[in-house]
């Protein structure tokens, strides 16, 4: 799968983008919601990680972009470690598929990446 990971924490996109990558997946970063939009007018992604509390852009800007620009991404997981309930829902109502609290369990995940590229298949 093509996957953009958008968070403006580095350690957080270095992680992630090297977990997925050794699972296979073609992956891209994005260090905040601007240049996540940025990305997703250039090239489709099937799956984005995105951080709901960033400078510049937040997730919800990034959700609210995605649907006003109608950009080509498939699932989207919203990700904070904020724990702040009601903007996970309200990601939720904007389209993202699931949230993910930081830090990200990476035997869960692994799990959920193998339900989502069964789902694709």
């Amino acid at each position: 799968m093509r996957v953009l990971v958008v968070d403006d924490e580095p350690l957080v996109c270095d992680l992630l983008g090297e977990f997925l990558a050794r699972r296979g997946h073609d992956v891209s970063t994005a260090a905040d919601g601007e240049e996540a939009l940025l990305a997703l007018q250039a090239e489709a992604s099937d799956l984005m990680f995105l951080d709901l509390y960033m400078p510049r852009l937040d997730g919800l800007g990034v959700l609210r972009g995605i649907r006003e620009q109608g950009l080509p991404v498939g699932t989207i997981w919203t990700m904070t470690g904020m724990g702040d309930h009601a903007t996970a829902k309200e990601s939720l109502e904007l389209g993202a598929a699931d949230f993910l609290s930081k830090p990200v369990d990476l035997k869960h995940l692994d799990w959920r990446l193998d339900l989502e590229t069964r789902r694709r298949i």
